[in-house]
Order: C-alpha cells, then sequence, then structure tokens
C-alpha cells in the first residue's frame, strides 16, 4: 500500500485500500518501463534512510525510503516494523501511521505486532 498521509485517517478502509492499490499499479507499472523495476538489483542504508536501485543496464537511481513491514515467505507471516528491533525508527514513520490508522478504523491487522497471511494481502 503507498503512504497513508496523515488525512487519510479519516477515510473508510475500502476507499483507503483501493485508492492505494491503484497508485501501487501506475507506479510499478511506470517504474518497471522505464527502469525494469522487476529486474533491479537494489540496496538500503537504514542509516541514511536511502534505497539505491541499480538496473540491468547500470542505470542507477536511489530515493528516501521507509520500511512499511517484513513478509517472510518461509513460514507466510507479516511483520510490522514498529514492531521489528532491526529497523532503525526513522524508518517506522509510515508504519506508525497506518497504526494511527486503525486507531480510528478497529482493524486488528493494523495493530497486530506479527500475524500470518499471503504475499498478496501484504
Amino acid at each position: 500500500m503507498s503512504q497513508i498521509k496523515p488525512e487519510d485517517i479519516d477515510l473508510p478502509y475500502y476507499i483507503l485500500l483501493a485508492r492505494s492499490m491503484e497508485e501501487l499499479r501506475m507506479r510499478t507499472g511506470s517504474h518497471d518501463r522505464l527502469f525494469q523495476i522487476g529486474r533491479v538489483d537494489w540496496a538500503l542504508n537504514q542509516d541514511d534512510g536511502v534505497i539505491l536501485f541499480t538496473s540491468p543496464n547500470g542505470l542507477t537511481a536511489s530515493a528516501p525510503a521507509q520500511i512499511v513491514g517484513t513478509y517472510d515467505t518461509v513460514d507466510g507471516t507479516w511483520q510490522w516494523s514498529w514492531d521489528n528491533p532491526s529497523i532503525l525508527p526513522d524508518l517506522c514513520k509510515h508504519a506508525l501511521l497506518a497504526r494511527q490508522y486503525d486507531q480510528k478504523n478497529d482493524l486488528p491487522e493494523y495493530t497486530t505486532c506479527q500475524f500470518n497471511t499471503d504475499e498478496n494481502k501484504c
């Protein structure tokens, strides 16, 4: 899901989810066409909060990063970054906005530290 903004806190969940998924599809499609994002190598430096992408033809791009959570493909679990001690606090700000969204919308998956799910749901 794309970044939850403070003004999104009052949106109904189905609207927030639909809008976020559409934004994700548009951004991913654009980046794939322009940069072959599905085939890049990437590295994240948590200390400076920057992700670096390197395309198959050597083109590089960097951007500020946030870590919303992690998905373990072996055991099928999602863990929010705000509950993961290996993720620096500055990289959890967007995950904390999602948690804040739950305070108004009662969605247990937004405040449960870790839970079983499938990759598509993540």
